[in-house]
């Protein structure tokens, strides 16, 4: 059986302290409407390549490498000075951060099992696993909003006797999306690869504050979603199953999500396909399992950088999301799951997500349309019987992270809670480590998950369910 023992626990503080003007960072009006749940990422790494003889290649240990990460995650800090600090005592008035350097949390850990054995046997078989590999404790929990005055990130590296090791963190939703938790680790794995990094500050970065000013209306006010929209799915056993696509696949259900004489220069991105198919699979196992005639909204956030004229810049810190969302009801037909039909409901949600629009609720002057906006989206949801949350982190270049042994093996999007319920019904997808494929992670309660599973247009297009984590990529014999 896999233990986990815990070997050391620190803070870690920005190499170079903030200057006293940017010590309190003040939510954008986005980052007031964000959740407050911590984000979790998990990295998996293979064991470093050792040294050739009478080259200058370095020697990899577990105390080299550890003493890199420290010294690499502080400069880094110094970039990412929010990340170092803690929620504001009146942290629920969605007010700020105190950037007083405190630093994160940082845990090391080691495992008695080799890496290879743990990706096929421990996480196929049980997928809670993988809450010993994350930074948890009593007070710090995946789908738990954390209280006043708590650290904003936590990460810890977990060693493997074989020389691998997982890298996994959890971060505060209320400041930073996925764009920006992949600009980070960007940064850290550079700076622990390539040595020392040039720590000048880059206002440029937090362009979020001006973009999307703190707005006077959210203050005090619940986060998006409100715990009333996760009520039901809370009270439920949870499931989770990871169901691979590959690139065949893919090209295929894109083919069949095209409408009926639809024009040449018709696309639908692979995302918004593999979305549409597990939407309607999705729909068709919660009409199954109830007689009434709810609605459920999908719920999908879309990333604002690219989409604003012109762009901000994609490493810009900070919650640069909108959501949108597509509403079903219970009670329809079969149109309703039809790819092509949902394929287009979803790509419609999402392309009024313009710069248009981003022109009408940026600034001072758009605070009044802004928050029209989200009310909007926040009614949609009110009486809903059901919520799905879908989210993206393809193209988001997490498997181009290299801290100097090489790009992630496994990226985990999920992991079980220790309640075994869950929080919200959710969908994350993920690309595969060769950038071809995509791993949807799909959490539902277990009796709708008995019924996703043998949804048969679904399954005409899953590669494999639950795989060993090594079968999506090249065998690697020092595991």
């Amino acid at each position: 059986m896999a233990e986990v023992e815990i070997i050391s626990e620190t803070c870690i503080k920005p190499s170079s302290p903030t200057p006293p003007h940017l010590q309190i960072y003040r939510f954008s009006s986005i980052d007031q409407r964000a959740p407050s749940s911590y984000m979790p990422t998990i990295l998996f790494f293979n064991p470093p390549p050792p040294p050739v003889a009478n080259t200058t290649t370095p020697c990899f240990t577990n105390q080299t490498i550890s003493s890199s990460l420290k010294r690499s995650l502080s400069e880094t800090l110094t970039r990412f000075y929010p990340l170092a600090g803690r929620t504001n005592p009146e942290g629920a008035k969605n007010l700020s951060i105190d950037c007083t350097d405190d630093g994160v949390r940082y845990v090391e850990a080691r495992v008695n099992e080799t890496l290879s054995h743990f990706l096929n046997h421990r996480v196929v078989n049980d997928g809670g696993i993988m809450r010993k590999l994350l930074p948890l404790n009593d007070a710090v929990q995946v789908f738990r909003p954390p209280p006043p005055g708590s650290h904003i990130v936590h990460i810890q590296v977990t060693f493997f006797p074989c020389g691998g090791l997982c890298l996994s963190s959890l971060c505060s939703h209320k400041i930073v999306d996925a764009p920006t938790m992949s600009s980070f680790y960007r940064l850290w794995s550079s700076s622990t690869a390539g040595g020392s990094l040039q720590v000048a500050r880059d206002d440029s970065l937090f362009c979020a504050q001006s973009v999307f000013p703190h707005n006077e209306a959210f203050v005090g006010r619940a986060s998006v979603p409100k715990p009333a929209m996760l009520t039901r799915a809370q009270s439920v056993p949870a499931a989770i199953r990871r169901f691979v696509f590959n690139a065949s696949a893919i090209a295929r259900l894109k083919e069949k999500c095209k409408p009926i004489g639809a024009a040449d220069d018709y696309t639908i991105s692979r995302v918004q396909a593999v979305t549409a198919l597990l939407c309607g699979s999705i729909l068709r196992a919660f009409r199954a399992r109830s007689d009434n005639s709810g609605t459920t909204l999908f719920v999908q956030p879309v990333n604002l950088r690219a989409r604003a004229d012109p762009p901000l810049p994609a490493n810009s810190f900070g919650n640069l999301t909108m959501s949108v969302t597509v509403r079903l009801h219970g009670g329809g037909g079969d149109e309703d799951t039809n790819l092509s039909s949902l394929a287009r409901s979803m790509k419609e949600s999402v392309s009024r997500i313009d710069a248009e629009l981003i022109r009408r609720i940026r600034g001072e002057e758009g605070k009044d349309e802004f928050t029209k906006v989200a009310e909007e989206v926040e009614k949609e949801g009110e009486d809903a019987e059901r919520h799905v949350m879908v989210n993206s982190f393809s193209r988001l270049g997490y498997y181009e992270i290299d801290f100097g042994w090489g790009r992630p093996v496994w990226m985990a999007c999920l992991c079980g809670e220790e309640s075994g319920t869950a929080a919200v019904n959710l969908v994350l997808l993920n690309d595969t480590r060769s950038g071809e494929g995509l791993e949807a992670w799909v959490l539902l309660g277990v009796d709708d998950m008995a019924v996703l599973e043998s949804d048969g247009e679904l399954l005409s297009f899953v590669s494999s369910i639950d795989p060993s984590p090594l079968e999506l990529v090249l065998p690697i014999s020092r595991l």
